[in-house]
């Protein structure tokens, strides 16, 4: 299963970080499975249509 959650909620285009909302921590924990952080400079390479990304 592959699952992307953004912590502060959404995506922005900003370039600014934003309060981180608890929801990702909370499964995280509850499932007791490691939180790996990704970095993306740029969200250009995300299908708007279908809001998934296959690398």
């Amino acid at each position: 299963i592959k699952l992307w959650i953004f912590p502060e909620g959404t995506r922005h285009n900003d370039g600014e970080i934003h309060p981180f909302k608890k929801g990702a921590f909370h499964v995280a924990i509850n499932s007791q499975l490691p939180i790996l952080p990704v970095v993306f400079s740029s969200y250009y390479f995300l299908d708007k249509n279908e809001k998934r990304f296959d690398p």
